[in-house]
């Protein structure tokens, strides 16, 4: 009698929950929060990638929202090595396609140049994710906020140099 009832029991759970055939619906994992990372930046020139200097970086909620500002990035990258460049070149914006990211690709970018410790800085036109360095030759330090407005929101910011060299 006790083996009936175990085997009873064993059968019910088996036929109940072995044979559910239940899935989420896909809106309802879409409406699943995810928890969101640092983003890491990857830029391209014509001849390599590099990672930009990664600053900081916010997502927007309920309670904070981010508006980062400017600002000139010449004594933070002074020890570093710039990446260099040919008059004109293109630089293509983006984040490192990492498998394990969950961090989407930003939708925009607002990009500052800036040509040494005392200059103001000026916004620079970004097109299809790329800038184009200046023509004539010289060191240039870059601060890029990379902007999320969709279904994600926020801001992260990076910092670079280049050495344009003809």
């Amino acid at each position: 009698m006790k083996k009936w009832v175990i085997l009873l029991f064993f059968s019910a759970t088996f036929i109940v929950g072995g044979c559910s055939n239940e899935t989420p619906a896909p809106d309802s994992l879409q409406n699943e929060e995810v928890e969101l990372g640092r983003p890491d930046g990857l830029f391209q020139t014509r001849m390599a990638a590099f990672k930009p200097k990664y600053s900081k970086h916010c997502w927007e909620d309920e309670e904070q929202s981010c508006a980062f500002e400017p600002f000139n990035p010449t004594r933070a990258l002074e020890d570093g090595i710039p990446t260099k460049s040919g008059p004109g070149e293109k630089i293509i914006l983006g984040l490192s396609a990492d498998a394990n990211s969950n961090v989407p690709q930003p939708d925009n970018y607002r990009v500052f140049l800036y040509a040494g410790e005392d200059d103001p800085g000026t916004p620079i036109d970004v097109i299809d994710n790329k800038i184009t360095v200046p023509e004539e030759k010289g060191k240039y330090y870059y601060h890029v906020i990379a902007e999320w407005t969709e279904d994600v929101k926020g801001e992260a910011v990076f910092i670079f140099s280049i050495t344009v060299k003809p």
